[in-house]
């Protein structure tokens, strides 16, 4: 006995749920750390870095670290909401090209890539200088975190959601059909 698309729906958005619920995690991990090891990146490259003495430097370090907690919750907390992680599924979503990466899935990279700018000021604010990396800013981890790996999470989320816009066209479609049998049996019936 076949599964119904509706199951198979369900189904396939419930592992979509999953996927990124662990790419959430895996990211809000990351991103605690991730202002420190930045700022720390700059402060070891920047000839001038050494004019700054060592309260300002804790103090940067301070800050470096409650903003990465700060900013850990609140992506843990945004991304738990499923919607950005649906809105690729939606038909005639456009695909990125990309699908190794989460730069291409705009309502969730638009929520990490956030902590830029406020990374961008606390560097600005101890004289550190601007990211002149190419692309510039927050980089998705590629090696495990928390037994996590996101390229591999990467890949299933767009699997799964390639699988959702699937299943969601085979609804529809059965979707209309039973909408036309039923004017048909109505229009028969109709006396």
């Amino acid at each position: 006995m076949a599964i119904p698309n509706d199951e198979l729906l369900a189904s396939a958005r419930t592992r979509l749920r999953e996927t990124a619920g662990s790419i959430a995690t895996l990211l809000a991990e990351d991103l605690e750390t991730y202002p420190e090891r930045e700022l720390q990146r700059r402060f070891v490259e920047a000839e001038g870095a050494d004019k700054l003495s060592d309260q300002q430097l804790a103090a940067l370090r301070k800050s470096a670290k409650e903003l990465g907690k700060s900013f850990a919750e609140q992506v843990g907390e945004r991304l738990t909401d499923e919607a950005p992680w649906l809105a690729l599924a939606q038909p005639g979503a456009p695909l990125p090209e990309d699908r190794k990466t989460l730069r291409g899935v705009s309502a969730v990279w638009s929520v990490v890539s956030a902590i830029d700018a406020e990374v961008e000021k606390l560097a600005a604010s101890a004289g550190l200088p601007a990211d002149q990396r190419a692309p510039a800013g927050y980089s998705p981890p590629a090696r495990f975190i928390s037994r996590l790996h996101l390229p591999t999470l990467v890949e299933n989320y767009f699997r799964e959601v390639m699988e959702l816009r699937k299943l969601g066209d085979i609804v529809a479609v059965e979707d209309a059909e039973g909408r036309r049998r039923n004017r048909a049996e109505r229009w028969g019936a109709a006396e």
